[in-house]
């Protein structure tokens, strides 16, 4: 703050200071050389120094205004975003946050408003979030008509972000009709990969496997950094047996891009088990556990290895949580087969 409102040599002070309680602190190290440079490359640097604070400013901002949208606080969380300098107010991600307050407010129409609105962002990112904000508006506004209104605004505005969220909301309602629709789609945007992606997902959910793996084949050769296809494509091969070595390399390349993924280092200990490395998979999947809390398929899998491993009361207890929270009956039953299994 020194720095910015021209006290230089208190500005010199406070950053000899931090590298003196902080050796080779990065920041302080720029700063200080920025000051000994001459008044222009000064001015420059000042200026870039002001145009980081005020984004540490914004990203605080939305941080704060999301926690008070969470806590169910609008009035705290307007407040918050009315504070930000004119020029960040309707930044898009801002909007968003915006619609979500005249939610909590019961003001659908200024939330849809709000949506539509950070729809424009030129962030692909932004604007799948905003899509899928205005369609789940909508479908509270409109309930059974959510769909005509939604298809209609589709039209005029024809976006892959905007087709995949009224396909995840059909998707909701049913799933054979979701796959016509994600088809057609397709047909409409052949190299978008989450499309694919989605449409590998739903003919999962219909037990069509190996449709299920051809989108995922043809989600990756649009983009060979998808980590849920990846991580899709690695695990199917893992649970079938086959291909180890490739399933492996799949869902190592999805970490790397995920790294703080339970669900994918569950991936990649379930392959390492497969591979009959047990002990190597055991961290994985106890991590994953911890990750993404007691998940059913995760217990199963940690209870596996720990079996492998001659830890039969550690693999039990693994084994009675996932089936105190399954609901499948037919995992249920190989949960109670693999308890019996273990006991003494």
């Amino acid at each position: 703050m020194a720095e910015l409102t021209g006290d230089d040599q208190g500005a010199r002070a406070l950053f000899e200071e931090v590298l003196r309680l902080q050796p080779g602190q990065a920041l302080a190290t720029w700063r200080l050389r920025s000051l000994a440079e001459p008044t222009a490359e000064r001015r420059e640097a000042r200026r870039e120094l002001g145009t980081l604070l005020l984004e540490v400013r914004y990203e605080t901002s939305l941080q704060l205004a999301s926690q008070a949208i969470g806590e169910d606080d609008p009035v705290r969380a307007e407040t918050i975003l009315n504070d930000l300098p004119k020029d960040l107010r309707h930044r898009p991600r801002v909007l968003i946050l915006r619609g979500a307050i005249h939610e909590l407010r019961g003001d659908l129409e200024g939330a849809l408003e709000k949506y539509w609105s950070a729809f424009a962002s030129d962030e692909i990112r932004i604007r799948r979030i905003a899509a899928l904000q205005w369609v789940r508006a909508l479908r509270l506004k409109e309930q059974n008509r959510w769909e005509t209104v939604a298809l209609k605004r589709y039209r005029s505005k024809s976006d892959p972000t905007l087709a995949l969220a009224i396909g995840l909301g059909i998707a909701e309602q049913d799933v054979t009709r979701a796959v016509d629709y994600f088809s057609d789609r397709i047909s409409e945007y052949d190299a978008d990969p989450e499309l694919r992606y989605r449409l590998g997902v739903l003919y999962e959910q219909q037990g069509q496997r190996e449709r299920a793996l051809a989108q995922m084949e043809a989600t990756i050769e649009r983009d060979g950094q998808h980590a849920d296809a990846l991580n899709f494509l690695g695990y199917s091969l893992a649970e079938a047996g086959k291909d180890l070595v490739r399933a492996e390399q799949l869902i190592r390349a999805a970490l790397a891009l995920k790294p703080k993924a339970g669900y994918i280092m569950d991936s990649l200990g379930w392959v390492l088990f497969q591979q009959g490395n047990a002990d190597e998979a055991l961290p994985w999947l106890q991590k994953a556990l911890e990750l993404e809390g007691a998940d059913p398929i995760i217990l199963e899998h940690l209870g596996d290895a720990l079996a492998v491993l001659g830890r039969d009361e550690e693999a039990r207890a693994s084994y009675r949580e996932a089936l105190r929270i399954v609901e499948d009956l037919g995992e249920a039953k190989r949960l109670r087969e693999k308890i019996l299994k273990t006991r003494d």
